[in-house]
């Protein structure tokens, strides 16, 4: 399906929305994976106001939220080396998988990034996220490696897309 959305960089106005959002993603994502107990201290811990706002306002960052009629989603883009940027987060609530929104953060992130000079972005998945791998893979991106994550105890894969 075609997303029908507008993204935008994310604002300090939008932190509130953006917890939701991580909230009820990572346990709908993750819960299954590691835990709910273990979910819910990493979206507190991760998800806390200033360590946000930090991202949101970081020069070297790409934060963006995707908003049909509000807040469903946000991506969030760091560097790596001169040339490489990590995509640390790109969520999209439940009620909107499959609505091409992901797609959407994702091309407006990588837009920012070639404009930025990048040319390399990268990502870690846990390997047992059957749905997010699917994502990538459609999106161009290729396991590059294997990783274990010891934050949550479970192998990971790596992913990088030439931009």
């Amino acid at each position: 399906m075609t997303s029908n959305s507008s993204v935008r960089p994310a604002e300090i106005a939008d932190i509130s929305a953006i917890q939701r959002v991580a909230k009820k993603t990572w346990h709908a994502a993750h819960d299954d994976i590691v835990g709910a107990d273990t979910v819910e201290e990493f979206v507190v811990d991760q998800y806390e106001t200033e360590r946000v706002q930090e991202c949101i306002v970081a020069p070297n960052r790409e934060f963006c939220v995707v908003e049909p009629k509000s807040i469903v989603g946000f991506a969030d883009a760091g560097p790596a080396d001169d040339r490489t940027y990590t995509l640390h987060r790109l969520y999209v609530h439940p009620d909107h998988w499959k609505d091409g929104h992901g797609s959407s953060l994702l091309a407006w992130t990588e837009s920012a990034l070639r404009d930025r000079g990048i040319t390399t972005l990268q990502l870690m998945v846990m390997a047992d996220n059957e749905r997010a791998i699917e994502f990538y893979e459609s999106q161009g991106f290729d396991r590059t490696g294997r990783n274990r994550d010891d934050r949550f105890d479970v192998e990971s894969y790596v992913y990088a897309k030439e931009l």
